[in-house]
């Protein structure tokens, strides 16, 4: 409420509030930019961290940079670690080494040295990065949120027990869509946590 009547005072005495289209435009540059830089370095980081983990098998570079990135596709992101960075996302929202991914690309206790995680930095530069696979805009919108149908549908029972509607229930159906549900499910839902 208090910044509203700041900006009304503004106002009153002339001031402009809303940003023109050329500063908006310059902005939005200025975000595509700083986009562009921040995807960049992640890459460097997660392609240094993935030698290190290697190496080493320390995955704290992984978590911290985890950490730090809230607000990107973090998604994507522990996706990427898991391919290629010998790492595992825990529910905590830690990475623990993956040891088989590291034993099946070549590492050896006492043999693995620096020049190994050099060849792998050097491999994942190379390679698509982390951010590329993101979901478009088409796809995000054409995505069927499970739960929030099942919401709507209770909303609509209440709605018509409130009114005094009568509500069909035929048991045998329903149980049939349930099963038909769990079936199409198991095969495309996406579980969120």
């Amino acid at each position: 409420m208090r910044d509203v009547s700041l900006a009304k005072s503004l106002k009153s005495h002339g001031v402009k509030i809303m940003l023109t289209t050329s500063i908006l435009k310059s902005k939005i540059a200025d975000i595509r930019k700083d986009t562009k830089s921040l995807r960049g370095r992640i890459q460097t980081v997660l392609a240094h961290s993935a030698a290190h983990a290697f190496v080493h098998g320390d995955v704290t570079p992984l978590n911290d940079v985890f950490r730090a990135t809230k607000g990107v596709n973090q998604k994507l992101m522990a996706k990427y670690i898991a391919d290629n960075c010998y790492a595992i996302l825990q529910k905590d929202g830690t990475f623990k080494i993956n040891r088989k991914a590291r034993k099946a690309d070549g590492f050896v206790a006492g043999e693995t040295k620096e020049t190994h995680g050099d060849a792998l930095i050097q491999k994942l530069n190379d390679a698509d990065p982390w951010f590329t696979k993101a979901d478009t805009a088409k796809t995000i919108a054409k995505e069927l949120d499970l739960a929030q149908l099942i919401e709507l549908t209770n909303k609509k029972i209440e709605a018509a027990k409130a009114d005094g509607k009568v509500i069909k229930f035929d048991a045998a159906r329903v149980e049939a869509g349930m099963t038909r549900l769990n079936e199409l499910s198991a095969f495309t839902a996406e579980k969120v946590a």
